[in-house]
């Protein structure tokens, strides 16, 4: 039997919003919403089974000024999906109920690139223009980086439907490109009860978003006190982080993994039998694998680090060799990643770009950096013109000026750190000597003033102890 994420909620009781006031006006509610995602037919149904399930909850509650905080959480199924950092936060309206900038959004892996999916808003902003056969236009603001259209978008009223026990207005929108998506509002409050929304992605591949309420229920003083404890924790625990909303890594940094460790046993208490059980017990097993993945990685680099490095063989992405004697007496930076261009990897770009403005400016002082690309395709002879083209199309859309070289065994020479399940790019870092002396998994923590200045510190020590020796 399977149990939904919220099926676990507080003790109250469900009722369904009825009233005709304005939620801006009421207390607090909670909402739970069910949805899915699939490709289209010709007819415009879904075609098959869902591609993705997602499971939203919404506590919604007033604010001094008329307008309301939407805090969420989502729950993805299949297809991918966000970090848990990423999958939950609070949505603030004005007085309309338009939200300042809707962070509902699923993350959706089509063909191995990743696509941002918005989700509808609980709240529709127009109720007051809803009436038969109304009409109007409103401008819209973009809500994926990539929306270029600036025209007013049309809505319709079209019908009404009893959607549950819910009487709604059926609202048909679209915009230049035709309808784009249904919503059915309750007749008595800015409530969306359904929606139905067109996606394409892909090659032009149309997809249906497709979410519809499961309850409503307003909370009392103590269930409200319950819910708010989890989470104002988990959203105290966010900002900590300090992460961006379009991070996709689910990786943390040491720091930022020994925050949340100093938490979840606290979190985990407050948020039995709440809504947030299961994001939190997500957020346990993820802390838990990444500390074992970070001790793994640290036992490979204690291995390698102050040793000397095993033989280096790169070969060109024209196939020659790279000589032993170019890398002989000097400080060579290895970055192996999968440099793939077709499709683009998610952002960071395993930081690619930190790492070519770093080489210029390291360069001349005696500093060798290789980007090494890892991609299974090279050792199959058919397969590997495509990959070097995929490489090439990074290099050119990064205008990457280090050389970017392919693998022939060094990476697992060197101690490969997906084999203990972290994940690429790895860094090593080896003196004019040929000792290892810096070995690291995963991107860095970065601010965007200061780039790779982690690594760039234990590039300078080697670069002035090098001048010492010639010196001396």
């Amino acid at each position: 039997m399977e149990i939904s994420l919220f099926a676990l909620a507080l003790p109250t009781i469900v009722l369904t919003l009825a009233s005709a006031a304005l939620p801006a006006e009421s207390g607090a509610v909670e909402l739970r919403y069910r949805g899915t995602f699939s490709k289209a037919s010709r007819d415009a149904e879904p075609a098959g089974e869902p591609v993705k399930r997602f499971d939203l909850y919404c506590l919604s509650t007033p604010r001094a000024d008329g307008g309301r905080d939407v805090a969420f959480a989502l729950d993805e199924q299949g297809g991918g999906g966000w970090p848990w950092t990423a999958r939950f936060g609070t949505v603030a309206t004005d007085r309309r109920l338009h939200p300042a900038k809707n962070r509902m959004r699923l993350l959706h892996e089509h063909n191995g690139t990743p696509y941002v999916l918005v989700v509808p808003f609980p709240y529709f902003e127009f109720a007051d223009r809803l009436g038969a056969d109304a009409r109007w236009e409103a401008p819209r603001a973009a809500e994926l980086p990539n929306q270029n259209d600036t025209a007013p978008w049309k809505y319709r009223v079209s019908g009404r439907k009893k959607v549950g026990n819910h009487d709604c207005f059926r609202i048909d929108v679209s915009n230049n490109f035709g309808p784009q998506e249904s919503l059915w509002i309750d007749s008595s409050q800015p409530l969306l009860v359904k929606a139905e929304r067109r996606i394409v992605i892909g090659r032009g591949e149309v997809h249906l978003l497709k979410m519809e309420l499961d309850s409503a229920a307003p909370l009392n003083e103590e269930a409200l006190a319950r819910v708010r404890r989890p989470l104002d924790a988990l959203l105290k625990l966010q900002r900590q982080l300090k992460r961006s909303d379009d991070d996709l890594s689910a990786e943390l940094s040491d720091a930022q993994l020994k925050i949340v460790a100093d938490q979840v046993k606290t979190l985990e208490q407050q948020a039995e039998n709440t809504p947030f059980e299961r994001l939190v017990e997500s957020i346990v097993r993820d802390v838990n694998s990444q500390s074992r993945r970070t001790g793994d990685v640290e036992s490979l680099a204690r291995r390698i680090v102050g040793k000397p490095a095993p033989p280096i063989r790169l070969k060109s992405l024209d196939g020659e060799a790279i000589p032993p004697g170019e890398l002989a007496g000097k400080i060579v930076l290895l970055h192996f990643w999968n440099y793939k261009g077709d499709p683009f990897p998610p952002e960071p770009y395993g930081q690619v770009g930190f790492l070519d403005y770093l080489y210029h400016r390291r360069n001349k002082l005696g500093l060798r950096v290789y980007g090494v690309a890892i991609d299974p395709r090279f050792a199959d002879s058919a397969q590997a013109p495509v990959a070097v083209r995929s490489v090439r199309k990074m290099q050119n859309f990064m205008n990457l000026t280090y050389p970017v070289v392919i693998d022939d065994g060094t990476l697992e020479r060197l101690g490969d750190p997906e084999r203990v399940g972290a994940k690429l790019p790895l860094w090593v870092l080896i003196d004019p000597k040929g000792a290892v002396v810096h070995y690291k998994a995963g991107n860095y923590p970065i601010k965007a003033d200061e780039g790779l200045s982690e690594l760039d510190q234990a590039i300078l020590t080697l670069i002035k102890q090098q001048k010492a020796g010639k010196a001396d």
